[in-house]
């Protein structure tokens, strides 16, 4: 479940649950073919976790860290 709720929090995460929730929208309405879709949603998927891993790399390599997590009661 932390993975859902990391791709929620995340700006990138919620971009891409919106593009692709109207993905889908055209795919049901007919717009786009399912193959269409599939495609789209193979390079959606691809960006994401790329950008996710470059941006790690380099958080990395540079020593930055994400500030810690607020823990408000």
């Amino acid at each position: 479940m932390q993975g859902a709720k990391d791709l929620i929090e995340s700006e990138r995460g919620v971009f891409c649950l919106l593009v692709l929730a109207a993905a889908t929208v055209l795919a049901v309405v007919g717009t786009i073919t399912g193959q269409s879709w599939l495609d789209f949603v193979k390079w959606l998927t691809i960006t994401l976790v790329a950008s996710k891993t470059a941006t790690g790399a380099i958080e990395t390599i540079t020593g930055k860290t994400a500030p810690p997590a607020s823990t408000s009661s």
